[in-house]
């Protein structure tokens, strides 16, 4: 597995990518335990929205950033994204239970760190920003 963690920082100048219901053009939510089950109620989610073939996610943990590096033929539609997120978020969950069981009560998997974490965008703001080949998320608690 190739990864590494940086320092938890968002540089100036990134660019939301925002993301909204269909049914609600002013914000979008997406649970990461189960977006498979929401993504279709998202508006454009099969729509390329990164032209990149090669992208590093930032998904938070902690002060640092967990960084890993996707790849992918033609591009990324905001599904194809999403997808790369989790599997993302799943890494770090992995890691950070490894790494730190006294943060949880008995035993823990992966499931059970992504399973606290939405992601979300309104017309001011969103959790997934990019700047050139980087993407950068937050998450909602």
């Amino acid at each position: 597995m190739s990864y590494k963690l940086v320092d938890r920082k968002i540089p100036a100048g990134v660019i939301p990518i925002k993301f909204h219901f269909i049914d609600d053009s002013t914000f979008g939510m997406l649970n990461l335990s189960c977006w498979k089950d929401e993504i279709d109620k998202i508006d454009y989610s099969n729509q390329k929205i990164i032209d990149h073939t090669q992208i590093k996610i930032h998904f938070p943990m902690f002060e640092y950033f967990y960084v890993k590096e996707c790849s992918s033929k033609d591009g990324f539609t905001f599904k194809q994204l999403v997808e790369k997120i989790v599997k993302t978020g799943l890494q770090v969950g992995k890691y950070d239970v490894e790494a730190n069981p006294e943060h949880y009560i008995g035993p823990a998997s992966a499931e059970d760190f992504i399973g606290e974490y939405a992601i979300t965008s309104s017309d001011k703001r969103s959790d997934i920003n990019i700047k050139d080949y980087n993407v950068y998320i937050s998450v909602q608690h």
